[in-house]
């Protein structure tokens, strides 16, 4: 019985919800129910926990109808009868949060028991409350066609002064079908590193894109912020143009309240990939821009999942402060917002993003002391460390430099828990480095061809690091 949904459904429940669920259970029983209330009360003893021995249909049922030659399957009836009744409790606790929702299913029962002056009443109410403060999300687009919906299609609709005509319904619907329909082709080109292919169906599809890019800079639709800026993101993404990012910023900050917490995500990892494009062209106030956006996301708490900090964030964000030379910050963040990194592997991310700062601040020797006390049990952060290693021996001109160079490539070549793009990452920074190391011991070493080889290869660790040793 503890994996049945009625237990499974108790057990999201804290205290004081399960008090106002027990009266629920009370009120919704058309007549009196002892046997519901008596199992419930049973239930609630355990309370979450609802251990096995004390939750199996045979030993509850022995407890409470001990006498009923059915127990079994009054059991088996309360826990669907309760079940269900939970169902609705949860929903109806639910449209107290979700007001939108509950002010649209009041309109549909005015609307269904003929009480039409509620009706309209209703509408103008709702459309005032948005007026003075619009619910953030791009659903909201969606919110608005639907109350001209509702309004439009009523049987006594052509009895009311100012309603919505044909056409409004129709743009407010086309404003939410662009918004949406950008915002999901943004999200797709992030993840899918989406370009643009010669495959038909690909071709087909981005033309559909492209038609309605063309259609939303319309000045009708050009007045909604969210069309514009998924406009310009989406434009940006498909021609790898990224030159425009400080207005699309602009807009982004300037309308923040339009956005739901998970639209304000997104967007914020949209820019962010705009600033690695535009710092993979070689914009220098890229970087900077990008450590202002992971500052912004830090103070505003949009760095969190579920109350934590995902590992790769975190690294990124210490790498980041670190290239744009904000190495205080950088400390800060990691004194503060280290012990939001889940449990695994939280010590080691710690010891690699400390690591991290040292190097940058030029402290070789204690980076290499605090990387040799750390034993990473992650494959990739023992590679990220063994990186680092070299880096200060490269910088120390230490004896380790060429041992350390082979015992990479070892580790590299034996472990098969690494991606094939990853070693290969770690590979060519390990090529360039030996390389850079003997250039410093030529008479008349070839610089120029070195830093177009470096400049050449995209994939590689440490590039820009490289690059200005080159250039030293």
């Amino acid at each position: 019985m503890t994996e049945s949904k009625l237990i499974t459904l108790l057990r999201t429940l804290d205290e004081e919800e399960m008090r106002k669920f027990g009266k629920f259970l009370e009120g919704t029983a058309q007549r009196k129910s002892p046997d519901r209330i008596a199992f419930f009360n049973y239930l609630k003893k355990y309370h979450p926990e609802f251990p096995v021995k004390k939750t199996e249909r045979e030993y509850v049922a022995q407890k409470l109808f001990a006498k009923d030659a059915n127990r079994i399957k009054k059991i088996e009836n309360l826990m669907h009868t309760i079940g269900s009744v939970l169902e609705d409790f949860l929903l109806y606790e639910e449209l107290k949060i979700q007001q939108t929702q509950r002010d649209f299913l009041l309109l549909e029962v005015y609307k269904s028991r003929n009480l039409d002056k509620f009706f309209f009443k209703k509408i103008e109410q709702i459309e005032k409350s948005w007026e003075k403060e619009k619910p953030a999300g791009i659903e909201q687009l969606y919110n608005e066609y639907l109350i001209k919906k509702l309004s439009f299609t009523h049987p006594n609709y052509s009895l009311v002064d100012k309603m919505p005509t044909l056409n409004d319904m129709v743009h407010q619907i086309d404003k939410y079908y662009f918004a949406t329909k950008l915002y999901w082709v943004l999200c797709t080109s992030v993840s899918e590193n989406f370009v643009i292919t010669s495959d038909k169906e690909a071709n087909r599809k981005q033309h559909f894109v492209q038609k309605i890019l063309d259609i939303s800079l319309q000045t009708d639709f050009q007045t909604t912020p969210q069309i514009k800026l998924l406009n310009e993101l989406c434009r940006a993404f498909m021609s790898g143009d990224f030159g425009n990012y400080l207005e699309m910023k602009s807009l982004f900050m300037s309308h923040l309240d339009l956005y739901d917490e998970y639209e304000k995500n997104d967007l914020l990892l949209f820019l962010t990939t705009s600033c690695y494009e535009n710092h993979r062209q070689g914009k220098k106030e890229a970087i900077r821009e990008l450590f202002e956006l992971n500052r912004y996301a830090t103070e505003n708490e949009f760095i969190f999942e579920n109350s934590s900090i995902p590992h790769l964030n975190f690294r990124n964000t210490v790498y980041i402060a670190c290239a744009a030379q904000e190495l205080d910050w950088a400390e800060h963040f990691v004194d503060n917002y280290g012990r939001f990194l889940g449990e695994e592997d939280a010590d080691d991310i710690i010891v690699l993003c400390e690591a991290i700062i040292n190097f940058s601040r030029g402290h070789y020797s204690q980076t290499l002391d605090k990387l040799a006390k750390a034993k990473f049990r992650d494959v990739v952060y023992n590679a990220q460390a063994r990186s680092i290693l070299l880096q200060c021996y490269y910088e120390l001109d230490h004896d380790l430099f060429f041992s350390s160079v082979d015992s990479f490539r070892n580790f590299l070549g034996r472990n098969k828990a690494l991606a094939p793009s990853t070693k290969k990452a770690f590979s060519n920074f390990i090529h360039f480095t030996k390389k850079l190391k003997k250039a410093e011991h030529e008479f008349r070493p070839d610089v120029k061809h070195l830093l177009d080889e470096i400049a050449n290869t995209n994939n590689i660790v440490n590039k820009t690091w490289l690059i200005s040793k080159v250039e030293g």
